[in-house]
């Protein structure tokens, strides 16, 4: 159930509550829940992160093959490690024992495998091969001879000689075509322990690092003040599993490119204030909620003095309340104008998202010029209900293709897939997402009837 704003004459303030103490409690309210769905979505990226790291961790075999002579040729195939640099100090062993032990054997391959060939895989198991094999503590030796008497025997004589020197490391010999016993191997079962154990606590290490960002933002930050637009508080949105899982994709999808796209962020930096001097970036506050208005991080794009009076900028191209300036406008810069029509323009909106609950799709956050004239519109509220976002509907049907009747009637409608307990805003994003794309790589717009159609499927209800 959503919380309803209380007043002093509110039926529903409780006895013995001042209203002070009712708003403590409520943000109190708010605020463990927000931390609540915060560490839930900090656990699933523990996760994720600690599952990939896993993944990418490689195991390595140690490999060495030798000549020996009379055409005998032995492979050692020894226990994988997840230590690169420690596989390669075991082959380097084995190598330098094998020729210290036989000056004529010959080294004829050294190496660490993280992809067994087939031959190899069934080599370190239990499966019969073709060729006799000795089973060691650690690993596998095959040994192989255009003579298979002459592999067996030579097999057999390392087994009675390990046995008979009284070394730990015993030697078992199996001949080819037997069916083999693989010992067990207790160094084996501790590696898989350690890696398990490096696992939970790189997942651990990641969901501790999350928090103390957080908190470290929580305490460090400049807070925004509030910005009401005259307007109260809307309910808050009951929970449902895809808006929760938009906001975790939207964190997910903003850290990957924020570190894919770092290099670029710098590149483009260094080229506005090398070409166009400083300032580099543009700050504009918008409203992403009736309560709240937030700084928009852009690069700047215009010369530094677009608003002043030669330029009549609002003259020329404001229509219907909106500012809508042509990129062929001479107030743009040439870097200005290739960042506003290629969006690399809004790539710092990615923090917004981060640390201002936006999202990569929803409503755009507005100017409070813009949300004055909203107000003439009946229900102007509703297209709040939904994040704030870098495109939406409105967006990829265009700014100049609709008025701003139309354009609050698909901000709303948005809203509404977002409110509603049927609505599917994972579907409706993807369409965003798509059309999007489209617009950027061939400058298409989608038509209006479309967008809403688009969006009434993905809220559950047919085009009347």
């Amino acid at each position: 159930m959503g919380i309803h704003p209380l007043t002093p004459n509110s039926p529903d303030l409780p006895t013995g509550h001042t209203l002070d103490a009712v708003n403590e409690i409520q943000i109190s309210s708010r605020m463990s829940s927000k931390l609540l769905r915060l560490t839930l979505v900090l656990s699933i990226f523990a996760l994720v992160a600690g599952i990939g790291h896993y993944a990418r961790n490689p195991s390595y075999y140690p490999l060495v093959v030798v000549d020996a002579a009379d055409n005998l040729t032995l492979t050692f195939l020894q226990q994988p490690t997840s230590d690169g640099k420690a596989c390669a100090v075991l082959a380097t062993t084995i190598a330098s024992l094998m020729q210290a032990n036989c000056p004529t054997c010959k080294v004829i391959k050294q190496q660490c495998l993280t992809d067994l060939t087939p031959d190899l895989s069934e080599l370190y198991s239990e499966k019969p091969i073709a060729t006799p094999s000795a089973h060691i503590l650690n690993g596998v030796i095959a040994y192989a001879h255009p003579d298979p008497k002459t592999a067996l025997a030579t097999c057999m004589e390392s087994q009675r000689q390990a046995t008979a020197s009284g070394q730990q490391v015993q030697v078992t010999c199996n001949p080819a075509d037997t069916p083999r016993a693989f010992p067990p191997s207790g160094n084996q079962a501790s590696a898989t322990t350690q890696a398990v154990l490096r696992y939970l606590a790189q997942s651990i290490a990641v969901l501790g690092a999350g928090l103390a960002i957080f908190l470290a933002i929580q305490l460090l930050a400049v807070r925004s003040p509030t910005d009401t637009v005259g307007a109260s508080s809307r309910a808050e949105i009951d929970f449902k599993s895809s808006n929760f899982i938009k906001r975790v994709a939207d964190i997910l999808a903003a850290l990957v490119l924020l570190c894919l796209l770092s290099p670029l962020l710098v590149l483009i930096s260094t080229l506005i204030f090398v070409l166009e001097g400083y300032p580099i970036f543009y700050v504009s506050r918008r409203n992403v909620s009736l309560d709240q208005s937030v700084p928009i991080l852009k690069f700047r794009t215009m010369v530094k003095d677009a608003t002043s009076p030669k330029y009549r900028l609002r003259e020329r191209f404001m229509r219907n309340g909106y500012l809508d300036i042509p990129h062929d406008c001479e107030v743009y810069t040439p870097i200005g104008r290739f960042l506003e029509r290629s969006q690399l323009v809004e790539l710092l909106q990615l923090f917004n998202i981060l640390f201002h609950g936006m999202s990569l799709a929803g409503n755009r956050p507005l100017p409070r010029d813009n949300i004055e004239l909203l107000k003439q519109f009946k229900g102007w509220e509703a297209r709040f209900d939904s994040p704030a976002g870098l495109t939406g509907l409105s967006q990829v049907v265009g700014k100049l293709n609709q008025s701003p009747a139309e354009r609050l009637e698909l901000e709303s409608l948005y809203s509404s897939v977002y409110k509603s307990k049927n609505g599917n805003i994972l579907l409706c994003d993807l369409f965003i997402f798509y059309y999007t794309v489209r617009l950027l790589l061939f400058g298409k717009y989608l038509p209006i009837d479309e967008a809403r159609r688009l969006a009434m499927r993905a809220a559950g209800t047919a085009l009347k």
